[in-house]
């Protein structure tokens, strides 16, 4: 797509800004007087096809009027590097020829030309197909700058919603896996023994002396010796779920499957360490 962003696209759907690339500068001042007199037609002469890209990328034209026939380089050649640019590649282009043929109609349009017109044409008619082609062109940049807008939002609130869901299912104290976090994994859990038919184990791990600790040291210092273990980097099974400083006695909820499962390793891979996440 055109580099152009959204704030370069012009309000006005009947402005337009119009390319033509013709090696003869009578029909370029042909066209220009034409357009002179048309409110918000902005217009640009290139007598040199070799130029002809650059000067698209330069000036951003919303129409490019091309002529068919010229020295040095063919003009359905140039339609076709046109296309090929994604600078110029959705910029609509109007062939200008000397002949009502429809063979070279046809191979202007299988080139990627949007329009067809024998030069010189009728003032108004050509205006017209300029406005038209333009103010298409210009919904187009909107449509797509309004699509590029909605993904980064969507991003944005796909991030948001991941932090948050993080913060929803963590301890704030330690970072470790919170109450919520292990109801919802205890259902998930019954609901896996109920359908395997096995058996589900739940084991609360108490931290020793903690309240002692505690009572000695503050509840600030309790936290900060929270906050160090376990840490991230633990080993999995160092790594145990953590409640509130208003869950009584610091008392560390554990699920496990079955044995069976546990003696394959299934234990530290999938219980301890998915605590840790």
């Amino acid at each position: 797509m055109n580099d152009l962003q959204i704030d370069d696209i012009k309000t006005d759907e009947n402005a337009a800004m119009v390319l033509l690339v013709d090696d003869q500068a009578m029909i370029g001042e042909a066209v220009r007087r034409g357009l002179a007199h048309e409110e918000n037609i902005d217009f640009h002469f290139c007598a040199d096809p070799h130029q002809a890209i650059a000067q698209a990328i330069r000036i951003k034209p919303t129409v490019i009027l091309q002529d068919l026939v010229m020295p040095g380089l063919d003009g359905l050649t140039l339609v076709r590097e046109y296309r090929n640019h994604p600078a110029t590649a959705n910029i609509p282009i109007i062939v200008l020829s000397t002949k009502e043929d429809p063979l070279i109609k046809s191979a202007a349009f299988a080139a990627g030309a949007n329009d067809y017109l024998v030069k010189l044409p009728d003032n108004i008619e050509l205006v017209a197909r300029i406005r038209y082609h333009s103010r298409s062109y210009m919904t187009l940049l909107q449509r797509d700058a309004a699509y590029r807008a909605l993904r980064v939002s969507q991003q944005q609130l796909l991030d948001t919603n991941l932090v948050l869901q993080r913060l929803m299912n963590s301890d704030g104290l330690t970072g470790l896996s919170n109450r919520r976090h292990f109801d919802e994994y205890l259902e998930l859990e019954w609901r896996r023994a109920m359908r395997d038919q096995t058996q589900l184990s739940l084991l609360m791990i108490d931290v020793d002396f903690f309240k002692t600790y505690n009572d000695s040291f503050g509840h600030v210092e309790g936290d900060e010796a929270l906050r160090k273990s376990p840490t991230p980097s633990a080993k999995p099974a160092a790594v145990l779920p953590t409640c509130r400083r208003a869950m009584a006695a610091k008392s560390l909820p554990w699920c496990c499957p079955t044995p069976r499962r546990a003696a394959r390793g299934w234990w530290p891979r999938n219980c301890a360490w998915r605590w840790r996440r």
